[in-house]
This record gives C-alpha cells, structure tokens and sequence, in this order.
C-alpha cells in the first residue's frame, strides 16, 4: 500500500467519528483533514529529496574538485552500489557519504 493510499485510508477512518457532526460542519472539518493529508504528504517528499546531496555539495564536504568528487561518486557505486544517478545528476544519500571519502594519500607521511 503507498503512503497515499494509507493517508487516505487514514481519512477514511477519521471521517468515521464525525458522522455525529451536522453537514456543514462535517464538510469543513473534511476540507481541512484533506489539506492537512496534502500538506504532510508533500513535506514527506520533500523531506525525503532534500536528503540528497549533488557532486558540488560532496565536493565541498570532502574538499576535493568537483571533478575528483565525481570519480568517487562513480567508483563507490560501482564498489558498493550506494547513490543513483537521474539524468546525468549524481545523487548521495547523506549516510552514504563516509562510502566516498577519498583514500588517505600512499607513501611516507612528509616531515612536519
């Protein structure tokens, strides 16, 4: 069942208690479940999108070019299957970010 699905099932329960309600009253209160149910549903999905990150933000959490931000991104997918790609566009979940940091550097540490 889709979350639409349920929230309207939802609906359907709530409209059950107000059946000892007067029409005009019933129909208000129908008005605003329905704009609240909208409402909840578009803030999930939105909530959800916007725990994407693009290249250009783990470009900048990682601190490396765009462009070597990119060869991570495909490297950790194609080693892990983490992010997905929509129309040339890259996409990382937040969690999946530790999966593309950039290997620490090969040889003697330099002197300090």
């Amino acid at each position: 069942m889709s979350d639409l699905q349920q929230l309207e099932q939802l609906e359907h329960e709530i409209s059950k208690y107000m059946e000892g309600l007067n029409n005009d009253l019933k129909k208000e209160f129908e008005k605003y479940l329905k704009e609240v149910i909208q409402k909840a549903y578009i803030q999930g999905k939105n909530t959800m999108l916007s725990d994407f990150l693009t290249i250009k933000q783990i470009a900048v959490r990682l601190g490396v070019s765009d462009r070597r931000a990119l060869a991570l991104a495909q490297k950790a997918h194609d080693n892990y299957g983490v992010g997905v790609q929509i129309g040339g566009m890259w996409l990382f979940l937040e969690a999946e970010l530790k999966l593309l940091q950039p290997a620490k550097q090969a040889g003697r540490p330099s002197k300090k």
